[in-house]
């Protein structure tokens, strides 16, 4: 990783800290400057103790001249020691606790910016990226950014360390404090490799990661699939091969990794004993003098490794904050307007017109949709007929609000929909999609989705129309019966008709029915069916099929194929077409 990299992710930490990630540095100093000052302590005490003052302490620079009056003596210098000891611990008490904080806030704050710019972001940069992706760029991606933002105060903390340990080494012999740091500098420099492997390791990590993810959410969502086709080895199979991979990368970095740490622990043993034979047998130092220095080089060396240790964890993990940066700038770029701004809502009185609309989806072999014209009258129930892939439901997006024509517009009667009106539109459609998707609440609180701020009464209109009203009251708990996990305390049919309601209840100009009955069964539908019939008049209903039974109570039907009107008009005048698309919808329907 280049130092530009490691720079760009500091200053990423500072603006997602506020700045607090100095603080905590701070506190780190005076931690590490009170636990340095507690061991030049003990150099007057050794030597006050050993009755050996000139000896061992008076010609030490700065700590003799200090330390050794006779006004202080032993008694005094315990008793300073153990209030540096004390105040250290409370210090560093205080410096965890500040720091997990910090740490916390940061995790929120990047969760809860991401969560918002993919919820603002428009339909089209939302379905070009997986759940999973999405999934683990909040949950693992954020974890290990501030793990690796862990790693670089302990990093910068043992540097700190390092600086307060050479410094007081120094001041005993300047020589032997630049013996410990080339010694150090060297077993550093040695281990460059294993710190190379583990940014690698780290991008590594960031794809297993995201394989992990997508195949545990496609094996849950997919679990009824799997199920009725005994599919449970074949997909279990896929899952092992993952964790072989996954546990086999691990297990290949710890092995160099922990080579890494078996190469600095003998450097440092050997170091030790050069250290020792060198201020006895070179350098002549005294007893006091030697036992000091080695205090310090057993409390130095392991910052050699905790370092060594800490910039392995911090390259690994820093890799993840490239992928959270890349996510949130991709989904920053494609921002819908902004929701705080009120603007007024588009008023369907007379036709909504679709004018040489052309949709076209990255990396598609042809157009969605291709210079399409349609006129959707008010209040009255059009009907959207077509194969698989014809464009039913990109026109429906469009519709909705959700997204943007890539040519042509969309107008509201005179208004023209568009970027900085979409979010106003669609707050006034009603949709029922072909999932029912129900949340694991209440009845009443599912409704509410549609309207928040809903009476009891409202909710109870609402089910009425929807031709469920009567199946709730009869509940024991009526409106405050619990949905279950995706609504599976309802058939199908009921969920779809408790969908109808929700979208109902938001009094919408525009409702919008996608495939809504496509699973359901004769009777289910005719429920459906009757509900949407009683609404004409009342507002603008678009239906999309593929049955006949949901057009044949259209006002207008509309047949699209490979992104185009093929045909347009009414239901008796498409089907005295022996070979409309109408037409053969319904013998096919008669076939099955």
């Amino acid at each position: 990783m280049s130092l530009s990299n490691i720079i760009n992710f500091l200053r990423f930490s500072w603006s997602l800290t506020n700045g607090r990630v100095a603080i905590g540095l701070f506190l780190t100093t005076l931690v590490s400057l009170t636990e340095g000052l507690s061991l030049v302590l003990l150099i007057p005490i050794v030597a006050v103790a050993a009755k050996q003052e000139t000896a061992s302490g008076l010609d030490i620079p700065l700590i003799g001249q200090q330390f050794y009056t006779p006004s202080i003596g032993l008694s005094g210098l315990l008793i300073i020691f153990i209030i540096l000891i004390t105040l250290q611990a409370f210090l560093s008490r205080y410096k965890n606790l500040y720091n997990q904080k910090v740490l916390h806030d940061a995790a929120d704050k990047m969760r809860n910016n991401l969560f918002m710019k993919i919820g603002m972001a428009k339909w089209s940069a939302i379905r070009s990226r997986r759940t999973s992706d999405l999934n683990q760029v909040l949950t693992y991606d954020v974890e290990r950014i501030v793990t690796a933002i862990r790693n670089a105060q302990t990093l910068l903390q043992n540097m700190v360390m390092f600086i307060v340990y050479m410094g007081i080494a120094a001041l005993v012999s300047w020589k032997m404090a630049i013996f410990a740091a080339i010694v150090g500098g060297m077993l550093f420099s040695l281990l460059y490799p294993v710190r190379r492997k583990a940014t690698a390791y780290g991008r590594e990590m960031t794809h297993l990661f995201e394989a992990q993810n997508h195949t545990i959410l496609e094996f849950i969502s997919n679990l009824r699939l799997i199920k009725s086709f005994t599919f449970e080895r074949q997909n279990s199979k896929v899952y092992s091969d993952y964790l072989a991979h996954f546990r086999k990368s691990v297990v290949d970095f710890l092995a160099l990794s922990s080579m890494g740490t078996v190469i600095f622990q003998i450097g440092a043993a050997v170091s030790a004993a050069l250290f020792v034979w060198l201020a006895l047998r070179v350098y002549n130092m005294n007893l006091a003098q030697i036992s000091i220095l080695i205090l310090i080089f057993v409390r130095l060396t392991p910052r050699f490794n905790i370092i060594q240790e800490a910039a392995q964890q911090f390259l690994t993990n820093v890799a993840a904050s490239s992928n959270y940066k890349k996510t949130i700038d991709y989904f920053d770029e494609r921002q819908e307007s902004d929701p705080d701004i009120k603007l007024p809502t588009p008023i369907l009185t007379k036709a909504i017109h679709v004018n040489q609309v052309s949709v076209i989806y990255e990396h598609a072999k042809r157009p969605a949709l291709k210079e399409v014209n349609l006129k959707i009258d008010a209040n009255k129930i059009t009907a959207l007929i077509g194969p698989s892939g014809s464009g039913k439901s990109t026109l429906a997006d469009l519709l909705m609000g959700l997204t943007e024509p890539d040519e042509g517009e969309i107008l509201i009667d005179a208004a023209l929909l568009q970027t900085t009106s979409l979010r106003t539109w669609r707050a006034s459609v009603g949709v029922v999609s072909q999932e029912a998707t129900l949340l694991n609440d209440t009845v009443l609180a599912n409704l509410k989705l549609g309207n928040p701020l809903a009476t009891a009464d409202e909710c109870w209109d609402a089910l009425n129309r929807a031709r469920i009203g009567d199946f709730i009251r009869s509940l024991p708990d009526g409106l405050n019966t619990l949905a279950g996990d995706r609504g599976t305390r309802f058939s199908g049919g009921e969920r779809q008709r408790l969908t109808l309601a929700r979208a109902l209840l938001r009094k919408p100009q525009l409702l919008i029915l996608d495939e809504a009955t496509s699973a359901l069964d004769w009777e289910n539908q005719r429920q459906i069916i009757e509900a949407v019939k009683a609404l004409r008049g009342e507002l603008t209903i678009v239906v999309i099929a593929h049955r006949s039974s949901l057009v044949t109570f259209a006002d207008n039907i509309v047949a699209l194929d490979e992104g185009q009107i093929i045909e347009n008009g009414s239901y008796t005048s498409l089907r005295a077409n022996p070979l409309s698309r109408l037409s053969l919808m319904i013998e096919g329907d008669s076939q099955e």
